[in-house]
């Protein structure tokens, strides 16, 4: 069974080493995540950054063999649905090229591309 919880960094200890071999980071600043469970086991996270006029969601990780189930999904429209109820107007987004259509199904618009490989999105 599948849920959602925001916990303290150190709940993703055992996953940071595969996250940031695929390119996700976590800020130094970032004190709590958004994490996903499957029967109490963190498999995936997800994190933002918070500024003075806008948020930034950056890192999203879910364990290989949770993938294709929708976990990325749900994280995501869980991290949207918190900053917009703290009051964020402008949420962006910086995304391999892959997950651009998600994000784009979920209501982002597409700023700019980077060599084909990323793209910079607003929500």
């Amino acid at each position: 069974m599948y849920n959602i919880k925001t916990l303290p960094v150190y709940a993703v200890d055992h996953l940071k080493e595969s996250a940031s071999k695929e390119g996700v980071k976590i800020y130094k600043s970032t004190t709590k995540l958004i994490c996903m469970l499957d029967d109490n086991k963190v498999i995936g996270f997800a994190n933002f950054k918070l500024y003075k006029n806008k948020a930034k969601m950056n890192g999203l990780y879910i364990e290989p063999q949770h993938r294709k189930k929708g976990l990325g999904t749900e994280l995501t429209l869980t991290r949207l649905m918190i900053l917009k109820g703290m009051g964020y107007k402008k949420i962006e987004a910086n995304w391999d090229i892959l997950s651009v259509g998600l994000h784009k199904n979920l209501g982002a618009k597409v700023i700019n591309t980077k060599n084909g490989t990323s793209a910079k999105l607003i929500y």
